[in-house]
């Protein structure tokens, strides 16, 4: 996958332009640090067409930093400025011919002072500044910037100060990469409406400052993104952005979309849509795979099945409310009549190891049979006695449960409460893909830095035959002259 690279700002070049000062001859051999005498040299920061983009975009220096540092960590040059431009030069002077590595931050970070001694000409450059990590994130929060400060911009680069000029191309890139989602309504005379928006948990919740060859902090954690909070309209033919996101970099296990929405009638105007979520009554049967379920003690009815990812409970909740909140309490099944059990709460599956049930990230295969209510039976079968799960070899009444359904309901009204019927709801899960450097579609396994992640959803819907087609575009390779915005 391309990168997008920012190019200090938007698609220009970092031009590194190491004047030299004097009449060496060009021929003569490349002394070390320690030889030859001082020179002046200045670098020449410069940037393509100024696109007048923000600075909470990454496309703008608000402040620059330029670490220049020795073959011995020695910093032998610092230059600090607030140019809120898109293009600047530094001198430095007094400098000897040889190998020297760049720091270059532009917008760091507030709790990073570049200006402190710790910093400044003569000292050791702190070994920390490479490895900096950047703000650690929590909940849902993804990462975001304003046009203050800036979004941060960074580059770790190695220069040789050679006789004559001196002039290397490189490149700034932004310290996150950007998803981002938007739907395509192609169904004639019909509106089209996305109420929810959701991706499998690849939201990172830490990155470092300066690349790290794309690789990761140790600490990170995946989390969920935040919901979406309003309706989306898309009226015939037209397309709407849904989610757009700065992410830090991360390499997930699953990359996933669900979307949910409905196609209404051009002349109706949805304002809301309220999912009602409902525990039903007791059933003893599974009427298809992977609809969800809460499991209840068939010998006492204030008893449900509960796991918290590590140990396998019974609990008794206060109502159906704590039922529907607390996903932990929620399972489905990978078949009607025999199959695994997993938690939705957890993603675990109920095991059974010789007399023993547990939870694991694969599950035992139960059959599931009606007995004056339900079992589930793995070689043993599942029991209780009290708020302890454990198993039986014949079945008896605390070996026996029932089974209510969760379900959920969509409910669209318009701005004046007026409940509005749609002409078909819908809700897709997909995997989220590439194009690879062969041609072919494969599925996503990371996204990087300076990155800038974009997929289309087609939505088609045939009325007559009542034929509903969504078609997610794979993302394609990106060209350098692609904005990141």
């Amino acid at each position: 996958m391309n990168k997008l690279r920012n190019k200090i700002l938007t698609w220009g070049t970092v031009i590194l332009l190491f004047a030299g000062v004097g009449c060496e001859d060009q021929d003569t051999a490349f002394p070390s640090q320690e030889e030859g005498r001082g020179r002046d040299a200045s670098l020449t920061l410069a940037i393509g067409e100024n696109l007048s983009r923000a600075a909470k975009d990454g496309d703008s220096m608000k402040k620059l930093v330029v670490l220049l540092v020795d073959v011995n960590s020695e910093i032998v040059g610092r230059d600090i400025s607030t140019p809120d431009a898109v293009s600047q030069t530094v001198t430095f002077t007094g400098l000897l011919r040889g190998q020297y590595t760049l720091y270059i931050i532009a917008n760091a970070p507030g709790d990073l002072d570049l200006s402190t001694a710790a910093y400044e000409v003569g000292a050791t450059l702190p070994g920390t500044l490479k490895d900096r990590l950047l703000v650690t994130l929590s909940g849902t929060d993804t990462p975001s910037y304003d046009d203050t400060d800036g979004m941060p911009l960074t580059l770790v680069k190695e220069v040789a100060l050679s006789p004559g000029a001196n002039q290397i191309s490189a490149e700034l890139e932004r310290v996150v990469g950007r998803f981002s989602v938007s739907v395509y309504n192609h169904i004639d005379n019909k509106k089209l409406c996305i109420s929810n928006v959701e991706l499998s948990d690849f939201n990172a919740s830490i990155g470092y400052l300066f690349n790290h060859n794309n690789t990761i902090p140790g600490a990170v954690t995946y989390r969920s993104f935040p919901p979406l909070t309003d309706i989306i309209s898309i009226a015939s033919h037209g397309s709407a952005s849904v989610f757009d996101k700065y992410l830090y970099e991360n390499i997930a296990s699953t990359y996933e979309m669900t979307i949910e929405g409905a196609i209404f009638e051009e002349s109706d105007n949805p304002a809301t849509c309220v999912i009602n979520q409902n525990i039903g009554s007791n059933q003893t049967s599974i009427n298809s795979p992977d609809d969800v379920y809460v499991i209840r003690s068939y010998s006492d009815n204030t008893y449900y099945l509960y796991t918290n990812g590590s140990t396998l409970s019974a609990k008794q909740p206060a109502d159906d409310n704590e039922l529907i909140n607390d996903k932990n309490y929620q399972w489905q099944f990978s078949g009607t009549s025999s199959g695994t059990m997993k938690n939705v709460g957890t993603d675990r599956y109920i095991t059974i190891s010789g007399r023993e049930p547990g939870i694991g990230p694969t599950g035992s295969n139960f059959n599931f049979g009606a007995s004056t209510g339900i079992y589930f039976r793995s070689g043993r079968y599942i029991s209780r006695n009290g708020e302890n799960i454990s198993t039986r070899g014949s079945i008896n009444n605390n070996s026996r449960w029932y089974l209510r359904p969760y379900t959920e309901t969509e409910e669209w009204k318009d701005a004046g409460g007026n409940t509005l019927t749609p002409v078909k709801n819908f809700s897709v899960t997909t995997p989220i893909n590439y194009i690879n450097s062969f041609g072919a579609t494969a599925a996503l396994k990371y996204i990087y830095r300076n990155e800038h992640l974009h997929t289309t959803a087609n939505v088609f819907y045939n009325e007559g035959q009542g034929t509903f087609n969504f078609e997610v575009v794979p993302w394609e390779k990106k060209t350098a002259d692609i904005t990141f915005d």
